[in-house]
């Protein structure tokens, strides 16, 4: 789906670092805080390790803060095991592309 939003602070961009839990290696990948209308919210939206590359850690995102632009998003469901057997399940919001910026 492609929304319109806006990240309104820089401090809304954040980078994680994992285990991916198949190969065991190391995984950096980044988050936003996006605020979105109708309704209006704030959602959590994950940015996969390539895109993060994409993005330069997270720097192209930091041109962004503050402009409404065109964000695709798609809806992921997941579920795991945690190591104590315990299934966790639910739902994420995952950057499709990055976005394009309009030339003046």
């Amino acid at each position: 789906m492609i929304i319109k939003g806006r990240i309104l602070d820089e401090d809304d961009i954040t980078q994680s670092t994992f285990n991916n839990r198949e190969t065991g290696e190391v995984v950096v990948r980044g988050e936003l805080l996006l605020s979105v209308k109708k309704p209006s919210q704030v959602i959590k939206v994950k940015v996969n390790p390539d895109q993060w590359k994409d993005a330069k850690n997270g720097d192209f995102f930091k041109t962004i803060v503050d402009k409404e632009l065109d964000f695709w998003i798609e809806q992921k469901e997941f579920s795991f095991p945690r190591p104590d057997g315990q299934v966790v399940s639910g739902t994420s919001n995952n950057l499709f592309r990055l976005p394009a910026i309009q030339k003046a």
